[in-house]
């Protein structure tokens, strides 16, 4: 039996751009929300991991600007080298 692989973040910092004061957690909640649907088939080790800028386009909803975080996360640990944390 294949059990499913994991994805844990110990921290997180996110940077918005000024003005989304009111809109970060509302963002966030949708980020950690679309984080736990992703497809997972292995479990990974990165001590620390930098994303590229997503750049904001106006009248984008916090779903949509979530869910392009999301994308960006998943580019940063495709180039990122794995290291398999069952043998961290």
């Amino acid at each position: 039996m294949v059990e499913p692989a994991n994805i844990r973040i110990d921290r997180l910092q996110l940077q918005l751009p000024s003005g989304f004061e009111l809109r970060a957690a509302a963002i966030g909640r949708h980020f950690a929300d679309l984080l736990a649907r992703l497809p997972n088939t292995q479990d990974l080790h990165q001590e620390h991991l930098v994303l590229p800028a997503v750049e904001l386009a106006g009248g984008e909803t916090d779903r949509a600007i979530a869910d392009r975080m999301v994308q960006a996360l998943q580019g940063a640990l495709r180039a990122a080298p794995a290291k398999d944390s069952r043998h961290a």
